[in-house]
């Protein structure tokens, strides 16, 4: 199946750059596990056509959008500074780098609503894919902290991820809106898989060669996206330093609302 206009990537300081920092490839059902993960041995660049359905080069106005950063220089600074001051554990249970990141984090807020922060991660490094459920990986997968239902998904808050390691990471995703696609008819193969992930793995079912996307993150670059909404992951593939990144979740515009504060708060 041919690449679909779905959910788009924007970039406001490294709109330049996205042509190459986004590689696609595509999926692959592990029968073990029975989870989908990326066939690393495919990625290559996008061609013209798939640049031009997936790259927004103006704010989109749709709140369900991926966008791609730098962190401003004061941020980089204080946070490296505090990351060379104490340990991981230490930041976890002092909250120091979390009361700044949140502070940060306001200027891209949409409305004034409540910001949850995760602890800082910290994952190995050259994974395909990242996220475990009792110490197995999981692949691709939505994330549901919200609880919300398929047709609602496009409603809850967002999230933002900063890459607070030495080396790159990626963000796994397919652009495909949860919200919109159809469910899957049911049947005895079905019982006990929530609704959400029907969907997906009934579009999937239709589509095995749907592209996966990923935007490579350098250190101190953020991504925004919708993670409830869509299939997604992140990856340390052919990195050799420990994966460390900090995650939010908000109503999160794409860019903040000022870049006055932005640059000088």
């Amino acid at each position: 199946m041919n690449l679909e206009k779905g959910i788009t990537v924007f970039s406001w300081n490294l709109k330049n750059q996205l042509n190459d920092r986004i590689m696609t490839t595509t999926v692959k059902k592990n029968l073990d596990d029975n989870n989908y993960y990326p066939q690393d041995h495919l990625w290559r660049q996008l061609t013209d056509n798939e640049l031009k359905l997936l790259i927004d080069k103006k704010p989109p106005k749709e709140f369900q959008t991926i966008g791609f950063f730098k962190t401003s220089n004061s941020y980089r600074k204080k946070a490296e500074a505090l990351l060379k001051a104490y340990t991981l554990r230490e930041l976890n249970e002092n909250q120091k780098l979390h009361l700044f990141t949140l502070k940060y984090l306001k200027s891209f807020m949409l409305k004034k609503d409540h910001i949850d922060i995760h602890n800082i991660s910290q994952k190995q490094s050259n994974q395909s894919t990242l996220t475990t459920n009792e110490g197995k990986k999981i692949g691709l997968h939505i994330d549901s902290w919200e609880k919300a239902s398929s047709q609602d998904r496009g409603k809850v808050r967002n999230r933002i991820c900063i890459n607070l390691g030495k080396e790159h990471r990626y963000f796994l995703f397919m652009n495909k809106r949860i919200d919109e696609l159809r469910a899957k008819p049911f049947s005895s193969l079905n019982i006990g898989t929530p609704d959400h992930y029907n969907r997906i793995y009934f579009f999937l079912e239709a589509n095995p060669n749907y592209k996966l996307f990923r935007i490579e993150l350098k250190p101190f670059e953020a991504y925004i996206a919708p993670t409830e909404n869509l299939f997604h992951d992140g990856s340390s593939l052919n990195s050799k330093s420990i994966d460390i990144s900090i995650t939010a979740r908000g109503y999160f515009g794409i860019k903040p609302r000022n870049k006055y504060i932005y640059y000088y708060y």
